[in-house]
């Protein structure tokens, strides 16, 4: 499990590298691979980066889509998007 979190660590870090889009496009792999697996497997040296108020805003941007996709929102979210 050590190696699976050292692989998906140098992906996220390793594509910020390249230019372009590409640092957007692995700070999403990021959250995905945060999202699926947890937030307890960020790693605790990235978590220390941020200042308390911006994991604040952090938390509070995932509880709100979290009630997004769990409340009687996303009904309608998916009914507008079929339109």
């Amino acid at each position: 499990q050590a190696a699976d979190k050292f692989i998906e660590k140098m992906r996220a870090m390793g594509g910020t590298n390249i230019g372009r889009e590409s640092d957007t496009i692995s700070g999403r792999a990021a959250m995905l691979s945060g999202t699926l697996r947890g937030a307890s497997n960020v790693p605790k040296e990235w978590i220390r980066m941020f200042k308390p108020e911006v994991l604040a805003k952090i938390r509070r941007n995932a509880d709100r889509f979290a009630s997004l996709v769990a409340g009687p929102k996303l009904d309608t979210l998916k009914a507008h998007q079929s339109v």
